[in-house]
């Protein structure tokens, strides 16, 4: 009897650098890629039609490319478990593969379901790494080998030029549907096509000035790399990132090549942010908790505010700050923000309206095209400040507006009820109100202190033995940065951890 693998697309909807899919195809008779709409995932709090276009779009075009290999994929809108218990009552298979998956708690529990029921029905439930994130936690003084055996090491796997595919399952495949979906001008096209462009385009041109132009929002749109949406789709994976990077580098060492000098920072600050991604998934796959609880345990009983008035205004971009509500109303549309406005944007919420980095999570990661449960986990409790080893740092509005758009071109673009006036006037709206626009809803300054306050008392009482234990299962060990590393700092003050994640 032929041997049925069944593929299981998760965030992972590429056929290139695919080991699920190539193992799948080297081990299988016949390969049926499935996805499905889970009704758990698509109406879980965090997820939002922003998330569920890209995942439409992802699998439109992975469609399109399985029809020129004579194959095809099967959806359906069931949970999982339910998914491939009808599944196996009509089309029987031996074995699911798919990769593994850091995601939150609700596909945390999803992934344990799927692999009871596999072990019940007989069924071989295999996963596999697609980054040098280690399933179960690491000891971080082996972070780096890992990424040098899984991702440095290790050419990507070529794209699968077959799926062997019978034509009865290609009829039962082309009976399920893709729910189609427009691009908008706004948004990033989420395709793994779109991922090659992305990547050969900042390679070649948009990289140049990545180191120096990825802070403002004004040119992070153009200079950054736009990669994060399709390294959390799976629309790309890591390896096929760093080995492109590396490899433009190599050409890079060329005495006459242009620019060299510049493009070789960018694209080696690049690479050290790929390091420092997985350095942020690794923790929440250590310590699943951390969606829920402060990475170091003085800060689990922090008290905040939680006004719901607040958190409506600092959500829909209504809080009277011009940078804070220009960042919130242009996730909303694009879904994309620089790090530093990302980073703002949180120690706003947390420091100047008092608000739980739990309680704003939900509303933010719906605004991210890109959300990546990891990192915004993590990003979301060091904004905060309540991971224990890092600097304790609020960003000010008023200063990152004079900073980062002195002319006040992002924030007229996304306020357009602030056009008509000066940047000077926009910049004093603190003080001297304008017409039309939103008095500040907090006295910023006031509240941001009370805040620093409150995190440092704790942090002067936090136990030694506590914050010992978080640098041991999370603090990191080196700083890749211009192609140097340095060693571990003492406990305490740990090489520095808060490097941009987020292209």
């Amino acid at each position: 009897m032929p041997r049925r693998i069944i593929w299981w697309i998760k965030r992972d909807f590429r056929l290139a650098d695919n080991a699920a899919l190539s193992r799948a195809v080297a081990d299988g008779d016949e390969v049926l890629p499935v996805f499905a709409f889970e009704p758990m995932l698509v109406n879980a709090p965090d997820c939002s039609d922003m998330h569920v276009r890209a995942w439409c779009q992802a699998l439109a075009h992975l469609r399109g490319r399985l029809r020129t290999l004579n194959a095809d994929l099967f959806v359906t809108h069931r949970d999982a478990v339910e998914t491939f218990a009808a599944l196996r009552a009509n089309v029987p298979f031996d074995a699911i593969y798919s990769h593994e998956e850091v995601g939150t708690g609700v596909t945390f529990a999803r992934d344990r379901a799927v692999a009871a029921w596999c072990a019940a029905n007989g069924v071989a439930y295999r996963e596999f790494p697609q980054s040098s994130v280690r399933r179960g936690g690491v000891n971080r003084d082996r972070l780096q080998e890992l990424w040098a055996d899984r991702i440095a090491g290790v050419e990507p796997l070529p794209a699968v030029t077959r799926v062997p595919m019978s034509a009865a399952m290609r009829a039962v495949c082309a009976k399920t549907l893709v729910p189609t979906v427009a691009p908008l001008r706004d948004r990033q096209v989420v395709t793994e096509a779109a991922a090659q462009h992305t990547l050969a385009d900042f390679l070649r041109d948009r990289g140049l000035h990545y180191s120096g132009g990825i802070s403002s929002p004004n040119t992070a749109f153009h200079h950054g790399s736009r990669l994060s949406v399709h390294l959390a789709w799976g629309t790309l994976s890591t390896r096929q990132a760093y080995h492109a990077t590396a490899a433009r580098l190599k050409e890079l060492d060329a005495p006459d090549a242009p620019s060299r000098t510049l493009w070789r920072r960018s694209l080696t600050n690049f690479l050290a942010r790929l390091h420092w991604r997985d350095h942020f998934i690794q923790r929440l796959e250590t310590e699943p908790e951390l969606e829920a609880r402060a990475l170091h345990p003085a800060y689990r009983a922090f008290p905040y505010e939680d006004d719901p008035k607040l958190l409506a205004a600092w959500a829909e971009g209504r809080t009277g700050f011009p940078m804070v509500d220009a960042v919130m109303r242009c996730l909303a549309v694009t879904g994309f923000a620089n790090f530093r406005m990302r980073a703002m944007a949180v120690s706003f919420a947390c420091a100047g309206l008092h608000l739980d980095w739990r309680t704003i999570h939900n509303p933010l990661a719906k605004m991210f095209l890109d959300f990546e449960p990891g990192i915004h986990f993590s990003q979301l409790q060091m904004q905060a400040g309540v991971v224990g080893l890092n600097t304790i740092r609020v960003y000010s509005p008023a200063k990152q507006l004079l900073d980062q758009d002195p002319a006040a071109a992002f924030v007229k673009r996304w306020l357009p009820e602030l056009r008509p006036f000066t940047p000077a006037q926009i910049a004093g709206h603190e003080t001297e109100p304008l017409p039309g626009y939103v008095p500040p809803v907090v006295d910023f300054r006031l509240r941001a202190a009370t805040m620093k306050a409150m995190l440092f008392g704790v942090r002067k009482i936090q136990s030694a033995a506590d914050t010992a234990e978080v640098y041991r299962k999370h603090g990191s060990r080196r700083q890749p940065s211009e192609g140097r590393t340095v060693g571990p700092r003492r406990v305490g003050k740990p090489a520095r951890a808060d490097q941009p994640t987020l292209f």
